[in-house]
């Protein structure tokens, strides 16, 4: 068994030492372009129907302010999708610059880039693209992953107007994951994403309920009981869809800390967003929301080196942090090749690329 371990991580250190060697700027095209190929998508642009009725609430989609807003000032389908995909792709940016003070073109700095680019709300944006909540993930990473206070509440406020009831849940999640020991540098964010997300959220659902509209809490009321049989049904794989490749950084996490830590860590990270996935109609895309701010502070823990924190030891050789880091680059990239992207469209589970979606949008482009 052991011998069989000891192969599979001599393969894994080979594997990320070769890629540590592609140039920077080949390894980003070649990442990006491999998780787009395995990521799903379901072209839903509702974010039009509530947009072109604003400021009448017309459904509990009404309070995507911010894709509105986008939407309002664009006009229209082309523009509000170029622009979405940049704010998704600024939220993998951002991930990637922030989620540790290693620099962008260390060997640990390109499995940051593959955690980026498939972290749970940057494919359930694309996957939900035109859902109006494009912003959503963008926020949540300002929030979590700058330290100064006005940039922090900058990001909650974006997050929270792109997406109320699912901020408030992520900073719900962080705040008791800042109960462990190795993430309390994060309480403080976290206080401000709910004292920004609450007001937002309590505001909208009482403008939609004043005019009529039905908010995602009279939905969630309505649609409880078809929401717990499809939990029911999902079985593992909705489990799975959760986190996807990621769930090798929540389990790795739970390796560096103490008992108690690791249990805040998964109630935080794992039984809140599973919980409130299995009370709603949408899938994984509500438990990559809920556990958006949570997922990108265990990233932090694992990529951040800090001995006060006795979160992880600090190497001193050289050789060692590269055979460490090479290691790491490999599980995550071979993650990445093998590991299904799954997203759950209500009860039903769609794995791969939609390929019959890409060449209709294709078929529409203005070529000539």
């Amino acid at each position: 068994m052991r011998l069989g371990w000891n192969r599979i991580s001599d393969l894994a250190i080979s594997f990320g030492l070769w890629l540590s060697r592609i140039p920077l700027g080949l390894f980003v095209v070649l990442s990006a372009a491999i998780v787009a190929l395995k990521s799903p998508i379901i072209p839903v642009w509702v974010v039009g129907e509530v947009a072109e009725a604003f400021p009448e609430p017309v459904g509990k989609q009404s309070n995507v302010f911010v894709g509105i807003l986008l939407w309002r000032l664009v006009g229209g389908n082309e523009y509000f999708a170029a622009v979405g995909l940049l704010a998704i792709l600024a939220a993998v940016v951002v991930v990637w610059l922030c989620s540790s003070s290693k620099r962008m073109s260390s060997v640990d700095g390109r499995s940051q880039l593959l955690l980026a680019l498939t972290w749970p709300p940057v494919l359930s944006g694309v996957a939900w693209f035109g859902y109006g909540t494009e912003f959503f993930p963008l926020g949540i990473a300002i929030a979590v992953l700058t330290q100064r206070k006005w940039i922090v509440a900058f990001g909650a406020v974006l997050a929270s107007l792109s997406h109320p009831e699912i901020a408030l849940a992520s900073f719900t999640c962080l705040l008791v994951l800042s109960l462990a020991q190795p993430f309390g540098r994060f309480r403080l964010s976290a206080l401000i994403g709910l004292l920004v997300s609450a007001p937002i959220w309590v505001a909208s659902t009482a403008w939609m309920r004043a005019n009529g509209a039905e908010s995602r809490l009279d939905a969630f009321a309505i649609n409880l009981r078809e929401a717990l049989e499809f939990a029911v049904s999902r079985d593992l794989l909705g489990l799975y869809a959760g986190w996807g490749i990621w769930w090798i950084v929540i389990i790795g996490s739970l390796g560096l800390m103490k008992r108690r830590d690791a249990l805040i860590t998964v109630v935080a990270a794992v039984g809140i967003p599973f919980l409130a996935m299995s009370l709603t109609l949408d899938g994984n895309r509500v438990f990559a929301g809920v556990g958006a701010a949570t997922g990108l502070a265990v990233l932090w823990q694992i990529f951040e080196t800090d001995e006060n924190d006795g979160v992880r030891s600090k190497k001193t050789e050289t050789a060692e942090i590269t055979r460490t880091s090479a290691w790491t680059l490999g599980i995550v990239a071979s993650a990445t090749l093998v590991m299904p992207f799954v997203q759950y469209f209500f009860a039903s589970p769609l794995v791969g690329f939609n390929w019959p979606y890409l060449r209709s949008l294709v078929g529409s482009l203005p070529l000539g």
